[in-house]
């Protein structure tokens, strides 16, 4: 049986998409970091340094 999608549940699915994006996009700068760091410290406070504070 074919189940079609209701509106309730479209709206947590695009929910879901916005944390699976969120969740890659601070995973990347957590990973580039240190590089971001060495190379760019201005860019690495604004980006990671001020709102972890």
């Amino acid at each position: 049986m074919i189940v079609l999608a209701s509106a309730d549940s479209a709206g947590s699915a695009s929910v879901g998409w916005v944390l699976v994006v969120a969740a890659v996009l601070v995973s990347g700068l957590l990973l580039a970091g240190p590089a971001l760091r060495r190379r760019y410290p201005v860019a690495w406070w604004v980006c990671l340094g001020l709102p972890v504070m």
